[in-house]
């Protein structure tokens, strides 16, 4: 691997562990999505590591709210969880993959994102256009991989770390954050997760509050 691109991998794993939002070190890797570019107020909710025995609950809530969204399923949860995968997109929302088991992805970026499209595909009956890495980190190999099976990338810019902390104070995080365009990650996968479930239809009503929309990203990101 090229110096340049160990030491952007390197910047770019550090200040995803220290929490900051950072676009500069993307163009490093091809279009990586931080965020969408509109002046319209629209949000756009996405989850990411299942499907799971949580999934029924968050489509539940979008459901009753009327409200949108985009899951990045990991390939292995979607296997466990083949209906899960179906709903998501009956109840018309989008999809994208998270890789196949959830790794930091190097050299093995090409099987986990291959096989985990090609078995989203296949569960789904549709193409998939998103890709999410895990951990949000970016490699070359991640970016070539992505780019070959025409997959764009999609990071975030509003991460409350729903998975270890309370609803009041996911809640917060989410409030201090969102702007027109903002992406913003939650949790679906398994495992506890009575906190995201409690702050999502709170999430959604403080956004409708302040007169935003929820939309999907597949909708904003095309050519």
């Amino acid at each position: 691997m090229r110096a340049w691109a160990l030491l952007a991998a390197v910047f770019a794993l550090l200040a995803i562990i220290a929490g900051f939002e950072i676009a500069a070190y993307a163009g490093a890797f091809g279009r990586v999505v931080w965020h969408v570019d509109t002046k319209d107020k629209v949000l756009f909710l996405t989850f990411d590591d299942g499907p799971s025995e949580n999934t029924r609950a968050v489509l539940d809530i979008l459901r009753e709210n009327g409200v949108k969204a985009t899951f990045f399923v990991v390939g292995k949860q979607a296997a466990t969880h083949p209906d899960a995968v179906r709903a998501i997109l009956k109840e018309g929302h989008g999809l994208g993959v998270h890789s196949m088991t959830h790794p930091w992805l190097w050299k093995n970026a090409s099987e986990e994102i291959v096989l985990s499209k090609m078995l989203t595909e296949n569960i789904a009956g549709s193409k998939v256009s998103l890709f999410r890495p895990p951990h949000g980190f970016m490699t070359p190999f991640v970016a070539l991989e992505a780019e070959e099976n025409n997959l764009t990338v999609v990071m975030w810019n509003v991460f409350p770390y729903d998975y270890k902390r309370g609803a009041d104070e996911i809640i917060s995080k989410v409030e201090e954050k969102i702007k027109p365009g903002s992406i913003i990650v939650l949790h679906d996968g398994p495992g506890n997760r009575s906190e995201m479930i409690e702050a999502l239809p709170r999430i959604i009503a403080i956004a409708k509050s302040r007169n935003y929309s929820f939309g999907l990203l597949e909708d904003y990101l095309r050519d």
